[in-house]
């Protein structure tokens, strides 16, 4: 290899040239991102079935689906969540495995066990879920003018269709907002007065609107397509709706009921600096360039199209800032290693030429090792730019014992040439093994296993990558270099005829001298002070704190809300105003970014990406302005005290480290989780009350907490099915009917927060009741000539009510 580089210098410099082209174009296309890609295999099931409670949730639908994911292949566990309306399950894959292998596993098991769900369930939605779901920004969308249901539309039909086109881009739905929906709300006592039930008028609204494609006919030459008004198409239509024919009149919609441009209750609620608003968390597609995804999000935001100027966008949150920041720290500390070195070579060899051949060793390793990067499938991260920074001052060792042995060759007399043949031929075998022990040291690192793996394995390999290149350097490009540039006559002066060595470098030599002798002649002091050093490092390294990761101040932080469980996501929401307040008194308004809550539980598939499990939780994204003084930690233990004092009654837990906790973490809330098990529930759950108690009193732990709730207040009903029965109703018939809280079973809504179906309606003057309804519990009611059956009430079909 040597003498072939001699032979053919021309032909060493256009592989140099070469690898400076590709090295430049690979650093430009690689995907720059905070971390490596961590690929943990793991899926996500999401299945829906709205107002099933979660112990139905999790004995109809989790449970089965949980025991069926068993049979799929490198399943290392899974983990559910079991909510109301919604059944959560992760399946975690083995790291070896194919996460679109074990996708398509999963996906077609659920699709197989549709059958066996109940009946008028959701098909279920399944997606990969990793590092990479984890929101690289956030957009917000209020407005001071327009209702929340208006900017919750526009966010969702507006916005989020005009971002999907950014290359690498995946904008989910939002978050807050009411859902727009057509709702017919019922009148009780008309209900009552013409013998219609809610059922009959369900029946009525599905089959008098309905998609029915009416396919096409031949006229004469001419093939038409055919329409009919069978779906209705204004909302005020729908109030003439023929619900049912009583004695040759029929009795419309608009006589019992009102059909409205309404919206489904509210489960979500999100507050952007104190009001109602709306945001879109910003995701990247696997293997997207962060920091391209936001730049075109910001290049697209002043392009959207047909938006009313009272609605505004702002994206906060930004993590591609602190990339950028990361990535531009760790370059130049990179570039000012690099010059420090190349300075330091220059003093003490005082010599430019040589200089600039040790020098050639950074940019060729580093360029090549880019491409070596690049083919392989890794990204520009804090991880490889950490080890090529790390591994800089190394790449020029290697040069240096070259261009002192050559020099020694040219001090015998040999030709430029010669010397740099014989001089690297000598060398090569020490310099080889000096490598392979120093990259040997890395070895270790490939028998890493999950997170860890991802994220040192590429700093291993950017060194090794670099480590190789410059010794290859070492035997083709330097000799080359020094048999161009080096004279025939000795290249370099003694050390002592320069200004530098007689001020700075002879004495720092002499003075190692005379402290070299006085510790050989004082063997055993120097034997026992080294020992005494040592072990009293061991002894204090216990003493030192200990973390996988530097701690970051991101300057924001997220901060987990839980009230009392039930608790209705609108007094939720007055707490989290109240919570706002007060961290609006302890962070200054110049130091003060942002505050974003979201609340309660998201409608759809976007619970997959929310902490919460109810309407009593929430979360708050608090973000400090890029130029604030104050530490994120200490803004959180005063917030952290304070909230303690002033809200006795609930639970809270912070979040910090931004994008980098988030992702060390894998979207977790707490760096540090405890998972319990077991085959029943209540003694799991004593079992973790118990390890809370104990981990609490743990010196530097702070909320610690449960976050499986257990004391979600409830409703039971017992149904009599036998006095059922004999009234002509089924089970379906009295469930369906209380959940619609009207009548014929009591005449009374069921109001959810104070009272129990139990008596009758009261009538309105005009109509009769007939029998004494404090005496007889069957009663009729006559209107109009029309006359009704006798109606039960609840306690006549119900057993007990029990909550």
């Amino acid at each position: 290899m040597i003498r072939a580089a001699l032979q053919n210098p021309y032909a060493v410099v256009a592989i140099s040239l070469i690898v400076v082209i590709l090295g430049g174009v690979s650093y430009q296309n690689m995907v720059v991102d905070i971390f490596p890609e961590i690929n943990l295999p793991v899926v996500a099931v999401a299945t829906f079935y709205k107002g099933m409670g979660p112990s139905e949730i999790e004995g109809a639908i989790t449970l089965r689906l949980e025991q069926l994911f068993l049979q799929a292949s490198y399943v290392e566990h899974i983990e559910s969540r079991s909510l109301p309306g919604v059944s959560l399950i992760k399946i975690y894959f083995h790291s070896s495995y194919d996460v679109n292998a074990g996708m398509a596993e999963i996906t077609s098991l659920t699709y197989s066990a549709l059958r066996y769900l109940p009946q008028g369930v959701f098909p279920p939605i399944i997606i990969k879920f990793g590092a990479a779901s984890l929101p690289i920004g956030t957009l917000t969308v209020s407005s001071e003018t327009l209702g929340e249901k208006e900017v919750r539309d526009l966010a969702y039909y507006g916005v989020r269709p005009q971002l999907a086109n950014v290359s690498g881009v995946f904008v989910a739905p939002s978050f807050g907002g009411p859902l727009r929906q057509i709702t017919v709300f019922l009148d009780r006592e008309r209900m009552l007065a013409r013998a219609i039930s809610t059922n009959d008028i369900v029946t009525a609204v599905n089959a008098q609107s309905i998609l029915l494609p009416a396919g096409n006919v031949k006229i004469g030459d001419f093939d038409y397509n055919v329409y009919t008004n069978s779906m209705i198409q204004l909302m005020e239509q729908m109030n003439d709706i023929p619900v049912k024919v009583v004695n040759g009149v029929p009795v419309l919609l608009k006589d019992v009921a009102r059909a409205a441009d309404s919206t489904i209750v509210q489960g979500n609620i999100v507050r952007i600096s104190g009001r109602r608003a709306v945001y879109l968390p910003i995701m990247k597609q696997a293997g997207a360039n962060t920091i391209q995804v936001i730049d075109g999000i910001k290049e697209t935001l002043p392009k959207l199209l047909g938006l009313p100027k009272e609605l505004t966008i702002r994206l906060i949150f930004d993590q591609s800032l602190y990339i950028r920041q990361a990535i531009q720290t760790l370059e130049h500390e990179g570039l000012l290693g690099g010059g420090l070195a190349c300075l330091m070579v220059l003093l003490f060899l005082g010599s430019l030429r040589s200089t600039l051949i040790i020098a050639l060793a950074i940019p060729l390793s580093i360029l090549a090792a880019f491409v070596l990067l690049y083919i392989t499938g890794h990204t520009v991260n804090i991880m490889t730019l950490g080890g090529l920074a790390l591994v800089i001052g190394t790449l020029l060792d290697n040069n240096i014992v070259v261009l002192e042995n050559v020099h020694r060759h040219l001090g015998t007399g040999k030709s430029p040439s010669q010397a740099a043949g014989d001089g690297t031929r000598e060398v090569a075998l020490p310099m080889l093994v000096a490598t392979v022990s120093i990259l040997i040291v890395y070895l270790p690192i490939m028998f890493f296993t999950g997170i860890v793996k991802f994220l040192f394995v590429p700093l291993a390999l950017a060194v090794a990558y670099a480590m190789v290149i410059s010794y290859l350097a070492s035997m083709t490009v330097a000799p080359v270099a020094m048999a161009t540039l080096f004279k025939a006559e000795p290249h370099e002066s003694a050390h002592g005829q320069r200004l530098f060595d007689r001020l700075f470098f002879d004495p720092i030599v002499n003075g190692y001298v005379h402290a070299l002798r006085w510790c050989l002649d004082h063997k055993a002091l120097v034997v026992v002070t080294v020992t005494g050093i040592f072990v009293g490092s061991l002894l204090m390294a216990p003493r030192l704190a200990t973390e996988f990761f530097p701690k970051v101040d991101a300057g924001q932080f997220i901060l987990n809300v839980a009230a009392p469980e039930g608790t209705r996501v609108e007094k939720t929401e007055a707490i989290v105003a109240q919570i706002e307040d007060v961290i609006r008194q302890e962070i200054p308004t110049t130091e003060l970014d942002q505050i974003v809550a979201n609340l309660g539980l998201p409608h759809g598939w976007m619970v997959l990406f929310t902490p919460v499990n109810g309407p009593h939780q929430g979360f708050l994204l608090v973000s400090l302005t890029r130029a604030h003084r104050l530490r994120t930690d200490e803004v959180i233990t005063r917030l952290r005290m304070r909230l303690a004092q002033e809200f006795p009654g609930l639970k809270f837990s912070f979040q910090t480290g931004g994008i980098v906790s988030d992702v060390l973490n894998f979207g977790l809330p707490a760096p540090i989780d405890i998972k319990v098990s077991g085959p029943k529930l209540t003694e799991v759950a004593e079992a973790a009350s118990r390890i809370r108690a104990v981990a609490a009193q743990i010196p530097g732990t702070a909320d610690v907490q449960v976050r499986q709730g257990m004391d979600y207040p409830e409703l039971h009903l017992e149904v009599n099915r036998a006095k059922s029965a004999y009234m002509g109703l089924t089970e379906q018939r009295v469930v369906m009917d209380l959940i619609t809280g009207l009548s014929p079973i009591s005449g009374a809504g069921l109001d959810p927060l104070r009272r129990l179906p139990e008596h009758p309606p009261r009538w309105r003057p005009g109509r009769t009741a007939i029998g004494d309804q404090r005496r007889n519990p069957t009663w009729t009611r006559q209107l109009y000539g029309v006359s009704a059956d006798p109606i039960p009430r609840t306690t006549d079909v119900a057993a007990s009510w029990t909550g």
